[in-house]
């Protein structure tokens, strides 16, 4: 009796596995593909904001313009402030559910001293580019 590789014994087993795995693969795709949704464009998550906002002062709805914060977010944040107001904006990163990443995101507008500005912009007052200039008459010199 002739010595079967073990390899070559395997094939067709490794066969059916394979075809049993691309039949599977082929049923439930659809089925993946459809109840996964689109992810959301980042630019249409949040408004774009200008101006500053003093944490201190800050009511709720103010604070929940902020890139990352929502009103559970927001009512932590006068929470702490209420117990003592920031000295230093950084000091948020203490309240629960705002880390460095979420702070990175709103300390752009973040203030603990003046007034608070911060709004969502006017897409239409956006500055235009300038016009080019007509030039100016030149007038031959005799």
């Amino acid at each position: 009796m002739p010595h079967r590789n073990p390899i070559t014994a395997l094939r067709p087993l490794t066969l059916a596995i394979a075809i049993a795995i691309s039949s599977a693969v082929a049923t439930l795709a659809p089925a993946i593909a459809s109840a996964s949704p689109r992810p959301i464009p980042v630019a249409m998550l949040a408004p774009p904001l200008e101006g500053a906002i003093n944490v201190n002062t800050a009511t709720q709805e103010q604070l929940e313009l902020l890139p990352g914060v929502g009103p559970t977010t927001a009512t932590r944040i006068l929470e702490f402030v209420k117990k003592k107001p920031l000295t230093h904006a950084s000091q948020l990163m203490r309240v629960k559910g705002i880390g460095r990443k979420t702070y990175e995101r709103m300390r752009p507008y973040l203030v603990v001293a003046g007034e608070t500005t911060l709004r969502v912009a006017d897409p239409s007052a956006q500055p235009k580019a300038p016009s080019p200039e007509s030039p100016a008459p030149t007038t031959p010199t005799p």
